[in-house]
């Protein structure tokens, strides 16, 4: 007998079948739903003419590409390779321009130029890929740089995932290196009768996700703020690389840490609590600092236990003060190893 499409079912089946596979895997239905939304919009994505130009970074790729995290993170980060989107301006093959004042013309043109991409280029290739494939959804820009892919849940509502895609765009950065992958949805090893949606994506290498997210960390660190809900996701992240096989060589790759540190400051300027502005090169040469303290500190831990008691993260999922431990040390570690 022919395995059926998850999409070609009737919606009370599809919930039937998303019910058999959150009791099977112990997991929250409406988290393997938005998994399977997730995982359909990275299939038309990868499956559209901009397949060659956009690289899938963040903690959805640390999830669903590298299986490092065991987290559901529910949005797409998309880099569209900034020497594709901004060709024939002034930039070298990394994508750093030879001055600020270049850097600042490069960021005023991805402003101008990205939203119209999304709008006039991206978003109906997207809406017409997914309705080819019987995916009922409605797009909206609500931001510049942002696309949400809306759909109608299967399920009552729940506190912290919401019934949308977010898919975040950027083009200041060349998305390198990136690795070529598969991915599949997590309701598909439980109920094999059905045939989910499967992906092969471009996929930002964790070495690189790793520095990106630990000058994060650094900036918010110094900032003394947490500016916004859903962010301790970043430091529980950065734990599971340092727990993973990818830590040493990413702590080795000293240029690829200089090289995120310089595209940093040209493009991504932020001032500390002080109203000073921050030194990314610092971060790299033995001034790195990845744990909040006071009330930042307090803060980072209330968004911590809401993410854990959502059922976002793993029911083995380490304690805050586990994961402060663990980026004590990778602090420790990175100011030893790149001390100038």
């Amino acid at each position: 007998m022919k395995a059926e499409s998850f999409f070609e079912l009737k919606r009370a089946q599809q919930r039937d079948a998303l019910l058999a596979a959150a009791d099977a895997l112990g997991r929250e239905p409406q988290i393997l739903e938005k998994d399977v939304m997730v995982v359909a919009a990275l299939d038309a994505v990868y499956t559209s003419e901009f397949k060659d130009l956009l690289y899938f970074k963040g903690g959805t790729s640390l999830s669903k590409v590298y299986g490092l995290i065991n987290r559901f993170s529910e949005d797409l980060d998309l880099t569209y390779d900034m020497t594709k989107f901004l060709e024939g301006m002034n930039f070298d093959e990394e994508g750093i321009p030879p001055s600020s004042s270049q850097a600042s013309k490069l960021t005023d043109t991805v402003r101008k130029k990205l939203p119209e991409w999304i709008a006039k280029d991206f978003a109906p290739v997207l809406a017409r890929s997914m309705s080819d494939g019987g995916i009922d959804v409605s797009l909206e820009q609500r931001s510049h740089e942002t696309l949400n892919v809306d759909f109608k849940s299967r399920f009552d509502g729940h506190a912290y995932v919401r019934s949308s895609v977010l898919l975040e765009f950027g083009a200041r950065s060349t998305g390198r290196p990136a690795e070529e992958h598969a991915i599949v949805c997590d309701a598909a090893e439980a109920v094999p009768g059905i045939v989910f949606p499967t992906a092969t994506v471009h996929a930002m290498a964790v070495e690189r996700t790793f520095w990106e997210k630990a000058t994060a960390a650094h900036v918010y660190t110094l900032q003394q703020n947490l500016k916004k809900d859903r962010f301790s996701r970043h430091w529980h992240d950065l734990h599971y690389i340092y727990k993973s096989k990818h830590w040493a060589s990413a702590l080795e790759d000293v240029d690829l840490a200089r090289k995120v540190a310089k595209h940093k400051s040209f493009f991504f300027k932020e001032k500390d609590k002080d109203n000073q502005v921050i030194d990314y090169t610092k971060a790299v040469s033995g001034e790195m600092f990845m744990v909040p303290s006071g009330d930042a500190l307090k803060a980072l831990e209330a968004d911590y236990k809401t993410m854990q008691d959502s059922g976002i993260t793993a029911a083995d999922a380490p304690d805050f003060r586990v994961v402060m431990n663990s980026c004590r040390e990778m602090e420790a570690a990175i100011n030893a190893a790149l001390k100038a």
